[in-house]
């Protein structure tokens, strides 16, 4: 009796349909509606069946659009030629050596006093990017790249991290994390990983756009469940949620983890420091593929930044920068801390710079100058 009501329900519905739309409005819908139950199908029981259907001419903007629409991971594949060969990978922005040339020089323009870390990051992403090019499978272990960011509160590794993740894939996708925010393990393993039925906000992310930039800060005050998850998730570059639909793949995601510490002396290995001085131990220290120490910075590049951090605050308001009074840096470089290092520096800009901006806006000179104060 029930399947004769759901066929009786479904032939009034298809009458209606059929009255109101046409036929061909009735076909289409029947198509998009069945590949959509096609995609949904292949993207839980059969990915390596739907990476293949991606990559047919024509069928990839459909797929992902369908896999977005359906909230399943869209399909990744490796890159081929038209001969076969592996080729780099269509959505990369950095596949040519003069391509990491520029991403260095690039963000060392905007992430000032750091030039050795960006070397360093840049070097590792170029080589990883070229053994991922090469690899004729795709069932290479790992994300894309995976590095960590140790030093003091305060200098620019979050801010480094991101400018690098903005350089990487055409959808500059970055997502933060703070490990800071949740003190109970529970919460915090639910909330970035998820639980029972639930997805947790990193494979959420991930899911919704698997070539990403992740950026999880405060390492060293994540609870051990967390950085044991993370280190699995680093080792097979998958994760498979508990009762939550098919596994998420992170193998074209590029991992900064920041950890807060004291400066490593340069006589000091990194990866050693990192794994004998902070919580996240060996097990994180070794998968990273670059381990770099972010020290403090001295007068001159403290003045730089500050310099820097004025001319952005100017031009989101539409004004240009002219001269800053010698006095005026040496006052703000004297209020970086080591405790809080820039931190605080953008509402001390802020408090600065309200007077000149507001006296630019009110006669409408296009740059202003900061000059000390008269007292």
């Amino acid at each position: 009796m029930q399947w004769l009501m759901t066929g009786l329900l479904a032939w009034a519905l298809l009458q209606v349909a059929l009255r109101h739309l046409g036929w061909a409005a009735v076909l289409t819908m029947t198509a998009v509606a069945a590949a959509a139950a096609v995609v949904a199908w292949l993207a839980v029981y059969d990915r390596p069946r739907l990476a293949w259907v991606s990559a047919r001419p024509g069928c990839r903007p459909v797929v992902d659009f369908l896999c977005r629409s359906l909230q399943v991971q869209p399909a990744t594949a490796p890159a081929a030629d038209s001969e076969g060969e592996p080729a780099p990978d269509p959505e990369l922005m950095l596949t040519e050596p003069a391509d990491f040339d520029r991403a260095a020089e690039a963000l060392k323009s905007v992430v000032r006093g750091h030039d050795a870390a960006i070397d360093a990051l840049v070097a590792a992403l170029r080589q990883k990017v070229l053994v991922r090019t090469r690899s004729r499978s795709d069932a290479a272990a790992g994300p894309l790249a995976a590095f960590v960011l140790a030093g003091p509160e305060g200098i620019g590794k979050r801010q480094l991290a991101g400018r690098m993740g903005q350089l990487i894939y055409k959808r500059r996708s970055v997502a933060y994390f703070d490990l800071s925010e949740h003190r109970d393990e529970a919460a915090a393993v639910a909330d970035l990983f998820g639980s029972d039925g639930s997805l947790g906000r990193l494979p959420s992310a991930v899911r919704r756009e698997p070539r990403h930039t992740v950026v999880l800060d405060r390492l060293d005050v994540a609870p051990a469940a967390v950085l044991d998850r993370l280190a699995k998730l680093l080792a097979h570059g998958r994760w498979q949620p508990a009762g939550a639909g098919a596994a998420v793949d992170f193998r074209h995601c590029v991992f900064h983890l920041l950890v807060r510490c004291e400066p490593i002396p340069p006589a000091q290995d990194p990866r050693a420091a990192v794994a004998e001085e902070t919580p996240l131990g060996p097990a994180l220290a070794t998968r990273a593929d670059e381990v770099v120490a972010m020290g403090r910075l001295d007068r001159r590049q403290k003045a730089d930044v500050l310099a820097l951090l004025m001319e952005r605050h100017c031009r989101r308001h539409g004004v240009a920068l002219g001269r800053i009074a010698p006095a005026v840096l040496a006052e703000e470089v004297a209020a970086i801390s080591d405790a809080h290092g820039f931190s605080l520096a953008p509402d001390r800009i802020t408090r600065r710079l309200l007077g000149p901006l507001a006296r630019a806006a009110q006669s409408g000179v296009p740059q202003i100058d900061v000059e000390a104060d008269p007292s």
